[in-house]
């Protein structure tokens, strides 16, 4: 995997003015090792003034936004930036965060829009990113109607966590089955099942509207 030309840490890293102190384990008054907690647990760390959390959390998961970040943009320059964004853009709006999904797919959909931002407002998007404001499944010519990218949305949100969160890395993040498997501790068998069900819902709600508007 190719690395960033900067590094997100550097000594301290400023996001948005304010400056953080590197991820490096600290034990808590417990005893605990910061980089022993849950990611949720790191996000509300954040939230109540903890400056070590969310570089720990941004540290821990690192890797794998920085895959994102270049399968969703033309050069390492670009994700580099659209990752730098990224961070800034969940540093600021990690109150909003509304807990239904994981921390890990909430911080990857920021990242993808931070990368299809950039590719807007240069040529477009490159090719074969799909936009997670678009949804899986619809074809391109249905996909820029915004009734039915609206229409999508909601289903999405009416899927059970377990299938939403699998199309999201699936079929928005472009994760491999064996590594969302592998990232759920489940199997890939499963994978494959819970976004066939997920799948066939949001065609049927795509369907429901054609017909609606067919008439």
């Amino acid at each position: 995997m190719a690395r960033p030309p900067h590094p997100w840490w550097d000594g301290r890293v400023n996001f948005g003015g304010r400056v953080t102190a590197p991820p490096a384990p600290v034990d808590r008054r417990d005893g605990e090792s910061v980089d022993d907690r849950g990611d949720l647990e790191l996000l509300t760390a954040h939230l109540a003034g903890d400056a070590r959390a969310f570089p720990a959390l941004v540290d821990r998961h690192e890797k794998q936004l920085w895959w994102t970040a270049l399968r969703h943009s033309r050069t390492e320059s670009d994700a580099a930036d659209a990752m730098q964004e990224a961070l800034v853009k969940a540093l600021r709006n990690a109150p909003a965060f509304r807990r239904d999904s994981s921390v890990i797919t909430w911080l990857h959909r920021i990242v993808v829009n931070s990368c299809h931002d950039r590719m807007r407002g240069r040529h477009g998007p490159p090719d074969g990113v799909v936009d997670e404001r678009a949804t899986p499944g619809m074809s391109e010519d249905v996909s820029g109607d915004p009734s039915l990218t609206v229409v999508m949305r909601q289903a999405m949100s009416r899927l059970p966590e377990e299938q939403r969160n699998v199309i999201l890395e699936v079929d928005v993040m472009g994760w491999p089955l064996a590594d969302v498997a592998r990232r759920l501790g489940i199997p890939e068998g499963t994978v494959k099942s819970r976004r066939a069900r997920a799948r066939a819902t949001l065609r049927r709600q795509l369907r429901r509207l054609e017909a609606e508007v067919a008439r």
